[in-house]
């Protein structure tokens, strides 16, 4: 595993995946430094990480802190949720921990532990929404005009009130149109397993340019 010395972690996850950890600023303000070598893993509705031999897990029944068990030591768990610390506790390292907090989204808490020394030995933090504009608005009524273009404009309404948008990784040369950047097309935030380097409403129709050319939304499917 990588090594991080002397930065914050802030955990990013995308369900049922492995992913190394990006080094950002956490969301719920803690600001010491620490080294921390962490891999983690989330299935679904868990979200869990793991450094030095202690393990967090979080989930809907709660917060659970387990160890390797290799040493027996004071460790201290602190619970944070919207920015503020809501609980702190200290633990024997030869037992499992597990609490949790009336009234109060698990999902929505960050976690740490720390020695009693003061470093932490492992963080999980808050998962975030990567694409919190691809939310459809409660009451959309305003409908792309035809001829805008994802690009230039960052999302595009059809009649439907779904909301159009290319993606964020770079497809392979070959799935895109020559001499163009392609992108995952989402709609509605989710990944529509179309490549494209334009998303263009015309005569109220979703078209997609891609490698084969451009396509049209049936309502189902592109074709």
């Amino acid at each position: 595993m990588r090594r991080f010395p002397g930065v914050p972690t802030h955990l990013r996850f995308t369900p049922e995946t492995v992913r190394r950890l990006r080094i950002t600023p956490t969301n719920h303000g803690i600001n010491r430094s620490w080294q921390c070598e962490m891999e983690t893993i989330t299935y679904k509705k868990e979200r869990m990480a793991e450094s030095f031999g202690v393990r967090i897990t979080v989930g809907d029944n709660g917060f659970t802190v387990t160890t390797d068990g290799r040493s027996r030591r004071v460790l201290e768990v602190q619970i944070y949720w919207r920015g503020a610390l809501q609980k702190t506790t200290q633990f024997d390292s030869t037992c499992r921990w597990h609490d949790r907090i009336a009234g109060v989204d698990p999902a929505e808490c960050g976690i740490r532990v720390l020695d009693m020394e003061g470093n932490c030995i492992v963080t999980l933090d808050v998962e975030e929404d990567p694409y919190p504009f691809m939310k459809p608005r409660a009451e959309q009524v305003h409908i792309t005009e035809n001829y805008v273009s994802v690009p230039p404009a960052l999302t595009i309404t059809d009649e439907g009130g779904a909301v159009w948008t290319l993606g964020f990784e770079i497809a392979p040369k070959r799935k895109s149109p020559d001499g163009e950047f392609a992108f995952p097309v989402l709609r509605n935030g989710l990944d529509m397993l179309e490549i494209a380097s334009r998303i263009e409403r015309r005569s109220g129709k979703i078209k997609i340019f891609t490698c084969d050319g451009w396509k049209t939304w049936t309502g189902r499917s592109f074709f």
